[in-house]
């Protein structure tokens, strides 16, 4: 699953402030370390549903499972991925300030 096709919420923005791609960017940036969890909560989710699958896994466990696998995707993401991360963030909030 390619980054840009995921889901992430962005929370609260402040669209007034974003007057400029510098303005942008920099809250790409605020908003990268839970997009980050929320991209390995997404992963963890999918992997779990083959795991369940394959192993019959207690359905107690996915939770810990997902958010385990979203700590580790924040950790563990090479700084190629976050920055096409970032920059996934940058045109959504950019295209919401376009919207406006």
């Amino acid at each position: 699953m390619k980054h840009k096709d995921m889901k992430i919420e962005l929370g609260e923005i402040d669209l007034d402030k974003m007057v400029d791609d510098d303005a942008i960017r920099e809250e790409a940036k605020i908003k990268l370390p839970n997009a980050l969890v929320q991209i390995g909560e997404q992963t963890a989710s999918v992997a779990w549903d083959e795991i369940r699958k394959a192993f019959k896994t207690p359905l107690s466990e996915k939770r810990k499972f997902i958010r385990e696998g979203g700590k580790n995707f924040k950790k563990s993401a090479t700084h190629k991925e976050r920055q096409e991360i970032e920059d996934v963030l940058f045109e959504h909030i950019k295209e919401l300030v376009e919207a406006r």
